[in-house]
């Protein structure tokens, strides 16, 4: 190439200068196509030319990034796995700890508070127990109070008698 022109557009598109080899095949794209130095194909040629080793470069890295692709997503994936596994294995001992704790809190509890608790707790079932006694003790005294009450004013008009459920009655006029 006698003229700059070729030159000057490659160096205007790669802020560098040609290599050898870049510089040899410009030489060869002018010889298959009979271009002259001053053709105004060349600008478009330069233009293709520089998307094409742009793609090209793009195509080499995006390869690269998928063969890499496995090892960090492995990496990843260790990394998630050690971080769930701490995370786990804190949990489970934060809950063997509140364990402990209340085991202790409640072992080491004056026995008068343990005391206190079972006593609160069979007071009330043996008044629940000893106040339905209690109560059927009172039906059945009243019954044959107002029975014998009854018999001892002899207010009964017939004799007093033997109920089905045990206790005794008359009749009253």
């Amino acid at each position: 190439m006698t003229d700059t022109r070729p030159l000057t557009l490659f160096q205007q598109l790669y802020q560098r200068a040609p290599t050898a080899d870049e510089r040899q095949r410009l030489v060869n794209v002018k010889m298959a196509l009979g271009l002259s130095d001053r053709d105004e194909l060349w600008p478009l040629i330069l233009v293709f030319e520089h998307y094409a080793a742009v793609n090209q470069r793009a195509s080499y890295n995006i390869s690269n990034t998928l063969k890499e692709l496995p090892t960090r997503v492995q990496s990843i994936v260790d990394t998630t796995e050690k971080t769930a596994s701490r995370a786990a294995d804190h949990a489970i001992a934060r809950a063997v700890d509140l364990a402990v704790e209340r085991l202790t809190n409640t072992m080491a509890s004056p026995p008068a508070v343990l005391q206190d608790r079972a006593t609160r707790k069979l007071r009330v079932a043996v008044g629940g127990i000893g106040g339905l006694f209690v109560l059927v003790a009172l039906v059945a005294g009243f019954a044959s109070g107002h029975v014998a009450t009854l018999a001892f004013y002899d207010m009964c008009s017939t004799e007093v008698f033997d109920v089905t459920d045990g206790g005794r009655g008359c009749f009253v006029e």
